[in-house]
């Protein structure tokens, strides 16, 4: 009578117990899930805080560059303020006239002493020339004696022209190189200009990107309580 009483409990409890198993199984399933879920919303939620981080930033940049904009729009518009009242005393005291007549004045004088200027150089030219061609002559003259036909001093005197005129030839094609070597460095001069002004313009715009940045850095120092 106790064996069947046991074997009767026995046959209860194995169900209970796979059951419970498999309620067990699905808990530990659904803990994963849960903790997928949760990690899940973890790294969302920092990447939502990165988000508006950088949107902090972009905004706290905007504002620094609202504010420079603003600046340079009341710079300029003082500078055209002062524009036009000089523009209105230039207008009243007809200084556009005088400075006109004086800038006449000084482009006349100018051309004038250009002028003066190749005048001169023209004459030292055609001096040396003489000189030369003088030189010349008297070499003729100094190698000649009655013995000597007219054709054989015509001769003479054409060669003396042929080196003087290889002479010429040698100078011009030296001065063309002058003025081409300087026609380079002008050339170079402009090109370096340029790079400066680039660069100036570059560190205009660093002092800019400082600025911006101290002032980035100086919120964020308020906002972490180290200011």
């Amino acid at each position: 009578g106790i064996n069947a009483e046991y074997g009767e409990q026995l046959n209860c409890t194995m169900p209970a117990q796979s059951e419970l198993g498999t309620l067990q199984a699905q808990l530990a399933t659904k803990s994963r899930r849960l903790a997928d879920l949760q990690n899940q919303l973890a790294d969302r939620m920092r990447k939502l805080h990165e988000f508006e981080d950088e949107l902090e930033r972009k905004d706290r940049a905007i504002y620094y560059l609202e504010r420079d904009m603003e600046s340079r729009s009341r710079n300029l518009g003082k500078i055209r303020q002062k524009n036009t009242n000089l523009e209105a005393l230039a207008a009243k005291h007809s200084f556009a006239v005088e400075v006109d007549a004086m800038q006449s004045k000084v482009d006349s004088g100018l051309a004038e002493l250009e002028g003066l200027e190749r005048a001169h150089d023209d004459a030292k030219i055609n001096r040396d020339h003489q000189r030369r061609l003088q030189e010349l002559y008297e070499k003729i003259v100094k190698g000649l004696d009655r013995s000597v036909s007219a054709e054989k001093v015509l001769e003479l005197l054409q060669g003396q022209l042929n080196v003087l005129s290889d002479e010429n030839g040698r100078d011009n094609t030296y001065l063309g190189e002058i003025k081409q070597a300087l026609s380079d460095m002008h050339q170079g001069f402009e090109t370096l200009r340029g790079q400066a002004r680039y660069l100036e313009q570059y560190r205009i715009d660093s002092i800019f990107r400082v600025f911006s940045l101290k002032g980035q850095a100086k919120i964020m120092l308020n906002e972490a309580g180290l200011l």
